[in-house]
C-alpha cells in the first residue's frame, strides 16, 4: 500500500470514528475553557488561582483518561470478537477503578483544599481562589468517570456518537450556568469562582444521568449487572496487564505536566505567568483533542482488526494502513500549526484578548507562548497518534510507559528546573522547554512504530464464567 492511499472501506470507518471523537474531546476541553475564559472576566488573580486547581483536576483526568484507554484496548478487540460477555466483565472493573479513585481525590481536595493547593503555590490569594472553586467542583469528577467509562465503551464498538452529543448538551449547559452564576444574571447573585464550579457540577451531573439512561435502555450492548459487579480473575488480571501501564503513563505524566505549574508558581512574576499558561494551555488541550481523537479513531480500528483476525497473517496489512493514516496526521499537525499562527494574530490578539481583565505584559507572554505550541503542533500530533493510537491499539502499553516517563522526568522536568530555579530565566523560557519532549520522544516513537512489535492480539479464546 503506497503513501497516502487507503481503501474506501477504512477511509470511512476513520472519518466516521474520528470526528465524532475529536468533536467530543473538543468539546470536553471547551467545558474548562468556558471556566477559563468566563472566570477571566472577573480578575486575573481568579483565573490564576482556577489554573491551579485544574492543574491538580487535570492528573485526574489523566487517571481516569487511564483507565480508559487501557479498558479500550480489551474492548476494541473483544468487540471484533463479539463477546458482549466478555466487554460487560471489562467495562465492570473500568466503573469500579475509575470511580474508586476519583471519589478518594474528590473527598481529601473537598475536606483539604489549602493544604492540596500549597504544594502548588505560595500565592496565598491564589490558594483562595483554588480552594474554593475546588471543594464545589471535586465531586463532578465521580460523575464523569463513570460516564467516561460507558462512553469509552460505546466508542471502541464503533459507536462515537453518544459522547459527542452528551458533552454538546453539557456544553450548552455549562456555558449557560457560568453566565448565570459567574456574573449574576436572571436575578442570581454574582458567585465568581463559585459560580464556576457549580456550573461546572450541575453538567456533570446532567451528562451523567443523560448516559446512563441511554445505557440501560440500549439493545444492543446489554449492560449485565452480574457481570458488571462480578467480572471474574482472568478479566481482572488482563485488565491490570493493559490498562495499568497506561494509567500510570497518563498519571505519571500528568503529575510532571502539573510540575510545570509548580516551577512557574515559584517563580517572579507567577500571578502573570499562570495568567498566559492558562490561556495558551486551554488553547492547547483544543489542539490535542483534535490528535487524540484522530489516535483513539486509529486504535480502535486497529483493535477491531487485531480481534477478528489473526494478527500474524495481516501484520503487514495492519502496519501498511497505519502508516497512512499517520502521513495524514502529519500532513493535519502541520495544517493545525498554520491555521493556530493565523488565528492568534488574526482573531485572538486583536479581539478575544480584549476579553480578559490583564494587563499588556500578561497579553503579550500569552501570544509568545501560543505561538510557539503552534510551531511544535506537527511534532506533538505524530507523537499523540502513535502512542495514543497506533502502539496501544496493538496492546504495546508497556513502551508507552517508558517512552513517556523518560522524555518527561529524565529530559524536560530537570531541563524546565534548570532554566527556572538555575538559570533564573523568564517564565516564557520554561515554557519553550516543554516543546524538547516532543522533540526528544519523536526518536523512540517512530523506530518503535517501524519495528512492527506492537501488533498484537490480547483477547482470550474463552473466559468461563466461574474464572
Amino acid at each position: 500500500m503506497k503513501l497516502f492511499q487507503i481503501s474506501p472501506e477504512l477511509r470511512s470507518q476513520l472519518f466516521k470514528l474520528s470526528i465524532p471523537i475529536i468533536i467530543q474531546n473538543v468539546i470536553n476541553q471547551c467545558l474548562g475553557l468556558a471556566d477559563t475564559f468566563m472566570v477571566g472576566g472577573v480578575d486575573q488573580a481568579a483565573l490564576s488561582g482556577v489554573t491551579l486547581a485544574n492543574a491538580v483536576f487535570f492528573i485526574v483526568q489523566l487517571f481516569i483518561f487511564g483507565i480508559q484507554s487501557g479498558m479500550c484496548v480489551l474492548i476494541s478487540q473483544y468487540y471484533g470478537k463479539r463477546d458482549f460477555k466478555t466487554l460487560n466483565r471489562v467495562l465492570g472493573v473500568g466503573m469500579f477503578a475509575a470511580g474508586s479513585v476519583s471519589t478518594l481525590v474528590a473527598i481529601v481536595i473537598a475536606i483539604f483544599p489549602e493544604q492540596v493547593f500549597s504544594l502548588t503555590s505560595n500565592n496565598p490569594i491564589l490558594i483562595d481562589y483554588a480552594a474554593r472553586y475546588a471543594r464545589i467542583v471535586a465531586f463532578s469528577y465521580v460523575l464523569n468517570s463513570l460516564t467516561w467509562m460507558y462512553i469509552g465503551a460505546q466508542r471502541s464498538m464503533g459507536n462515537p456518537k453518544l459522547g459527542m452529543y452528551v458533552l454538546i448538551t453539557s456544553m450548552i449547559i455549562n456555558t449557560g450556568l457560568n453566565y448565570v452564576l459567574i456574573y449574576g444574571a436572571l436575578g442570581f447573585p454574582a458567585m465568581g469562582v463559585e459560580g464556576a464550579a457549580i456550573a461546572t457540577l450541575i453538567a456533570r451531573f446532567i451528562e451523567f444521568a443523560i448516559t446512563y439512561i441511554y445505557a440501560f435502555r440500549n439493545t444492543e450492548f446489554i449492560l449485565m449487572p452480574k457481570l458488571l459487579l462480578k467480572p471474574g480473575k482472568l478479566i481482572v488480571k488482563d485488565f491490570t496487564r493493559y490498562t495499568l501501564p497506561v494509567v500510570l503513563n497518563e498519571t505519571l505524566w500528568g503529575t510532571g505536566f502539573s510540575l510545570y505549574t509548580f516551577i512557574m508558581g515559584h517563580m517572579p512574576g507567577s500571578e502573570v505567568g499562570l495568567f498566559a499558561y492558562s490561556i495558551a494551555m486551554s488553547i492547547e488541550r483544543l489542539a490535542a483533542g483534535f490528535f487524540f481523537g484522530i489516535g483513539n479513531a486509529v486504535g480502535i480500528l486497529i483493535g477491531n482488526r487485531l480481534g477478528t483476525h489473526d494478527h500474524t497473517s495481516n501484520s503487514d496489512e495492519i502496519y501498511a494502513e497505519s502508516k497512512t493514516m499517520l502521513a495524514y496526521t502529519v500532513l493535519a499537525g502541520i495544517f493545525a500549526g498554520f491555521l493556530l499562527i493565523v488565528l492568534l494574530f488574526g482573531l485572538m490578539k486583536p479581539f478575544m484578548f480584549g476579553m480578559f481583565n490583564a494587563d499588556a505584559v500578561a497579553i503579550d507572554l500569552t501570544t509568545k507562548m501560543i505561538f510557539i505550541l503552534s510551531s511544535a503542533m506537527a511534532v506533538k500530533s505524530i507523537n499523540y497518534v502513535i502512542i495514543v493510537g497506533i502502539l496501544r491499539g496493538g496492546g504495546d502499553v508497556k513502551f508507552c510507559l517508558k517512552c513517556d516517563l523518560i522524555s518527561m522526568f529524565a529530559v524536560a522536568i530537570p531541563l524546565a528546573m534548570f532554566v527556572g530555579f538555575v538559570l533564573k530565566l523568564s517564565i516564557l523560557w520554561v515554557f519553550a522547554v516543554m516543546a524538547v519532549e516532543e522533540l526528544w520522544k519523536i526518536f523512540f516513537t517512530i523506530p518503535r512504530f517501524r519495528s512492527k512489535i506492537w501488533i498484537n492480539n490480547v483477547t482470550r479464546e474463552v473466559i468461563e464464567e466461574a474464572k
